[in-house]
C-alpha cells in the first residue's frame, strides 16, 4: 500500500534510551538509575541517599 509507505518516511524517529545506557542516537547519553535497595533486617544504611530512588548503577551502600 502506497499510503503505509509514505507514513513510514515521514514519521518522526524519537531518541530512545537503550539497555547499555548510550541513546539509539549516538550524539547523546542516557544513565542507567536503580530503585532504592530493598530493606535489610538487623542492618543500617550508612548514607542517606541510598534511601532514595534513581541511585546510579554502580552505586554501593
Amino acid at each position: 500500500n502506497m499510503n503505509v509507505a509514505m507514513q513510514t518516511k515521514t514519521m518522526v524517529e524519537l531518541p530512545c534510551c537503550l539497555e547499555d545506557g548510550l541513546w539509539s542516537f549516538p550524539e547523546a547519553l542516557c544513565e542507567l538509575r536503580c530503585p532504592a535497595p530493598p530493606p535489610v533486617p538487623n542492618a543500617v544504611l550508612q548514607t542517606k541517599r541510598c534511601n532514595e530512588t534513581g541511585l546510579k548503577v554502580g552505586t554501593l551502600c
